[in-house]
């Protein structure tokens, strides 16, 4: 939330987030869900804008339903829960407006052109876990390349950067492995 706050204080008509890696969905979701419960009242003017890629097709067929058991939604507050999601039988299907307020695209960021003009990055657990040193480099290019002056990245919590990082990225919540853009 911090990270969002930094960036709404700069005057802007929309917040523009990559969820790289986004396999059936949780993480753009779960930044939706934020967006409306603790940031959307306070700055109205501003347009949340998520896009979510994956390099596999199925999995991106299976976050655009939104379908959850309800054992993937143990740390969701049950308000949120509640308010956001239809119970039917074993499953909790995500209201059709979150689901379609989030662009999916099939997307291989080692072989493809970044998508650019963003101010958020999300990529945990993928690149710097799964990807050799050299291809944890080349994502890393493509993420600094992506994102605008002072854009905001953020790996997973048991991750680390390429130690040609610095050149790119300085560290400003070492902790929760969120970095910025080296201007």
């Amino acid at each position: 939330r911090a990270v969002f706050s930094d960036l709404l204080r700069q005057d802007r008509g929309e917040l523009r987030i990559w969820c790289i890696g986004c396999a059936s969905g949780e993480e753009p979701y779960s930044l939706t869900l934020l967006w409306k419960e603790k940031c959307e009242q306070t700055w109205p003017q501003v347009r949340l804008s998520i896009l979510a890629t994956d390099i596999e097709e199925n999995l991106l067929e299976r976050a655009k339903k939104g379908t959850y058991k309800n054992s993937s939604l143990k740390e969701v507050p049950e308000r949120t829960v509640r308010k956001f999601f239809n119970n039917e039988g074993e499953f909790y299907i995500l209201d059709q407006t979150i689901r379609e307020s989030i662009e999916f695209k099939e997307h291989d960021i080692l072989q493809e052109e970044p998508f650019l003009g963003m101010d958020l990055v999300f990529c945990r657990n993928l690149a710097f876990t799964y990807f050799s040193k050299g291809g944890q480099i080349e994502a890393l290019k493509k993420i600094a390349l992506s994102l605008k002056e002072k854009g905001y990245l953020v790996i997973g919590k048991d991750e680390s950067l390429p130690l040609t990082y610095p050149t790119l990225f300085v560290p400003v919540f070492p902790d929760e492995k969120i970095y910025q853009k080296f201007s």
